[in-house]
This record gives structure tokens, sequence and C-alpha cells, in this order.
């Protein structure tokens, strides 16, 4: 039987650093997958001295995302976005029980099986996804699967729940990623074609195969 899953990402392009490869692998299974993103790039400036986007810029990486999903098998109809682009980088100055309420509306009209979120991380926009994830499916709201995955920076993420990867699977996964040219950068930063590679084989050694994602189980229910 088909079953609902959402990937939550702070930010266009954590959903294929974190997820490329079981994205992959749920959609082979038939599963409907969904994307929801806390919000769309904007050309706000932003604070903390992150990047400041153009109006062109910004649009660019908003359509960057939708050919990555694409690539991943995801398709426009079944990409959220959770907040106002202007709080975009800068979700920290947003009330979190906005944010909690339309997480709670969208679990309850979708209702997953699984969720896929952020482990709590040195970035600021990570660290509250998390943090509001978290009480949003607490059970009585939402009692089904809930695993954390990795980008960069996690405090104290200690995987528990590992998916195999074949070469294939990577190179997809890379695919995707290469489609935010706006973010791409060389050597072995997190959105580089060398930290991908790296980490699913790091992941992969610790599971005695090629290439391997990584996940935490905050919770997992069996039926």
């Amino acid at each position: 039987m088909k079953k609902n899953i959402i990937i939550f990402a702070p930010h266009q392009d954590d959903e294929v650093i974190g997820c490329g490869g079981i994205i992959q692998k749920l959609i082979s299974n038939q599963d409907n997958v969904y994307l929801a993103i806390a919000t769309q790039s904007s050309g706000i400036i932003k604070k903390y001295n992150a990047k400041e986007y153009s109006e062109d810029c910004a649009e660019k990486r908003n359509r960057e995302c939708f050919k990555a999903a694409s690539i991943l098998g995801i398709g426009p109809s079944k990409i959220s976005y959770l907040i106002s682009p202007e709080y975009h980088m800068r979700l920290d100055s947003l009330d979190k029980i906005s944010i909690i309420t339309t997480i709670e509306g969208l679990l309850q009209n979708v209702k997953p099986s699984s969720i896929f979120i952020p482990a709590y991380s040195l970035n600021q926009d990570h660290k509250i996804m998390n943090e509001c994830l978290l009480t949003a499916s607490r059970p009585h709201v939402y009692s089904g699967n809930i695993l954390e995955y990795e980008v960069e920076n996690e405090i104290n993420f200690c995987p528990n729940f590992y998916v195999p990867l074949c070469k294939e699977d990577v190179e997809k996964k890379v695919q995707a990623l290469s489609c935010y040219q706006t973010q791409m950068k060389k050597g072995n930063t997190t959105l580089s074609k060398d930290y991908i590679l790296t980490r699913a084989k790091y992941r992969g050694r610790e599971l005695y195969v090629q290439y391997a994602e990584a996940f935490c189980i905050v919770r997992g229910r069996l039926y």
C-alpha cells in the first residue's frame, strides 16, 4: 500500500543533501513523497552576513528546487512552502507558534506515515525547524515515524538507521544537487559533489556497504 511521506527542509537544497538517496528509494516503492520547505528564496537582505540574493538569483534558486525535485521523482504539486519568503534565512525572527501551527495543519492534511526532519544543528534555521517539528508532531497530533537527517554542523547526531545506496543512487543525488548552481561550491564543502560522495562513502563504511545515508529515529512505529 502506498504511504505518504513528508520531507521537511529549512532551505532549498537541504532535502537533497540529507535525503536525496532515500527519496529515490521511496519513490521507487510507489510512495507519495511530499517536500515541505520552510521558505522560498527571496531578494530580501538577510541577517548574519548571509549571501544577499538579487531578485533574479532568488527566483533562479526557486526554479532550481523544482528541477532538483523532479530529478529525484517529486512533482511540483507535491512541493510546498510553509512560511513567507521574507523570513528566508531568518526564522529566528518569527514566533515559533506560527511555524508550529502551519506544520500541524500540513500533518493533519497529508496524514503521513513518516516524516523526515533536519537534525538539531548549529544553523539557526535548522535548530528552529527541528524544535518546531518535534513540537508539532507530538503524538496527539501526529503519531507516525520521525527520522532526523544530517546536513552539516549537527549537534549530537547519532545515526541508528541506515539506507544503503548504489552507485546510481548517489550519482542521481549529485545530479539533483548540481541543479542548485546558485549554491554549488568547489572543494569538500557541503554544497559540492565531493561532500556528497565523501559523506555517502563514510556512512556506507559504517554499514559495510559502498554508500549509504544515515538517519536518527526519533520515534518508530511498526504499524
